[in-house]
């Protein structure tokens, strides 16, 4: 990614390395950009979200390894309780 790379919007279906599994997951979650990922898991520290992935902790290193210290630091500075994407799509 480059400097003018606007992470908030990016969309999660656009980073290569997550596979199909991993985009269905956030998916139902109502989660579809990098922005909405890192704040309902407030900068990847709430890491539930991966739990049900046999490669939760490298997946996360990726993502965390993808996007700038301040955009993780803003993330992880958000205080709100609930924030967007948690709440998961019912059939």
């Amino acid at each position: 990614m480059d400097s003018n790379t606007d992470y908030n919007s990016l969309k999660l279906s656009d980073v290569e390395f997550l596979t199909t599994e991993n985009l269905f997951l956030f998916e139902s979650y109502n989660i579809f950009t990098l922005g909405q990922l890192f704040g309902a898991t407030r900068g990847l520290t709430i890491t539930q979200l991966f739990d049900h992935l046999d490669n939760k902790d490298e997946l996360i290193m990726q993502l965390l390894n993808l996007v700038p210290p301040e955009f993780t630091e803003k993330h992880q500075a958000f205080s709100e309780e609930h924030p967007t994407g948690l709440i998961k799509k019912t059939e």
